[in-house]
């Protein structure tokens, strides 16, 4: 059960509902995690044996994120597209595997992996839609078609089969079929999907069970799960007390001291995440930074959102949103005077909530049905069920 690039507990929480599915057919999971840190709570429970990853030089995440193109961009940031790097990746990747001998490989986003066990173990690939995009076309559909691309894009797949040869596994076609493993799995609903217009099969669909509509309570309510991340965090909890109305609120990464200074009167912090299940009936409104969980969870809860993005997957995830008026999005930095300002207009505004309340009352939630147990059953299909 491995993830190798990504924040936060959204790649981890898929892969441990899927082991404890695996432990209850008789089988071993064993975790390769990015972070064993963040997510420790999640298995204080658990028996599983937790291992860590090898992890990615973290320097390119200190400098500003350029714009990107396409998922070869994205992947060239994060450092494959330096032969060195990439290198040490990859043979880090053999070496544990190697060392683990794992029948089947379920892997969340994770390049170097596939490159290193490419033709040996099979791998089922599973993400939400942005992290896995088609591998049977020739190049990676653009995202951003304005943006000029970060690397020559045939130079970049020769520095991949240059560490391919090295190491004695089977060269890429193409850039596309870095992530071209024997079965995959895209945990997202169609409309999260950027690539949607591009898959010859529709992604599978989010690994949860879908929320039931739930109507907006009379007593309004703000519900906030934001990360550390996010550069206008102060700036929403500054426009959160002008506004004045009682908030529950998450901050992911958040020290004990950031949480008191954050909090105020009417905004209640928790120190661990907050079930979508309780919160999301109780609130009006709900302020993310369009990660695709909590994105997803109010969709099918008709719930308006505003979304503060961290990154190019959060506008992606929540551009259906946005175009069909259920979100408004906040790209830019902002002062706790403009948050508010923006808030309070969803907050008031009907048509909003009755976009919402549309898209909600649409879902074909019959489509999803135990989603983790067919996931189970594609991965263990590939090593005789």
């Amino acid at each position: 059960m491995a993830w190798e690039i990504g924040g936060g507990l959204g790649h981890v929480v898929p892969l441990l509902t899927l082991a404890r599915l695996f432990k209850s057919r008789g089988h071993t999971p064993v975790f390769a995690l990015k972070n064993i840190v963040e997510p420790s709570f999640l298995f204080r429970d658990e028996d599983f044996p937790i291992l860590q990853a090898p992890v990615w030089p973290e320097d390119q995440y200190r400098r500003k994120v350029p714009p990107t193109r396409d998922f070869a961009d994205i992947l060239a940031f994060h450092g494959l597209a330096d032969i060195r790097r990439t290198l040490a990746m990859v043979k880090a990747w053999k070496d544990l595997v190697e060392i683990v001998r794992p029948d089947v490989i379920v892997a969340d986003y994770c390049p170097a992996l596939c490159m290193a066990v490419r033709g040996r173990v099979p791998v089922m690939a599973m993400g939400s839609g942005f992290s896995l995009p088609p591998a049977d076309l020739e190049t990676f559909p653009a995202l951003l078609p304005e943006v000029r691309p970060l690397i020559d894009r045939n130079r970049f797949l020769d520095r991949l089969n240059q560490v391919q040869r090295i190491v004695g596994a089977p060269e890429l076609p193409a850039l596309s079929a870095l992530l071209d493993t024997e079965a995959r799995f895209v945990m997202c609903l169609p409309a999260f999907d950027p690539y949607a217009a591009y898959r010859a099969v529709p992604a599978d669909g989010p690994l949860d069970p879908l929320l039931q509509f739930a109507p907006l309570p009379q007593q309004r309510r703000i519900f906030v799960y934001l990360g550390v991340e996010v550069i206008s965090l102060r700036a929403v909890f500054e426009g959160l007390k002008r506004i004045g109305q009682p908030v529950t609120a998450y901050v992911r990464g958040a020290s004990p001291r950031l949480q008191k200074e954050l909090a105020g009167p009417g905004i209640e912090i928790s120190d661990q995440p907050v079930p979508y299940t309780q919160v999301l009936p109780r609130c009006s409104l709900v302020v993310h930074p369009g990660s695709l969980g909590t994105a997803t969870a109010c969709l099918a809860a008709g719930r308006p959102q505003v979304i503060v993005p961290a990154h190019m997957e959060h506008r992606l995830n929540t551009r259906s949103l946005v175009e069909r008026n259920a979100g408004l999005l906040l790209e830019k930095r902002f002062d706790g005077d403009y948050f508010a300002a923006a808030a309070g207009k969803v907050l008031d505004a009907p048509a909003m909530a009755d976009s919402a309340k549309t898209l909600a009352l649409e879902l074909d939630r019959t489509a999803y049905i135990d989603v983790p147990g067919r996931m189970v059953d594609r991965a263990l299909a590939l090593v005789g069920g």
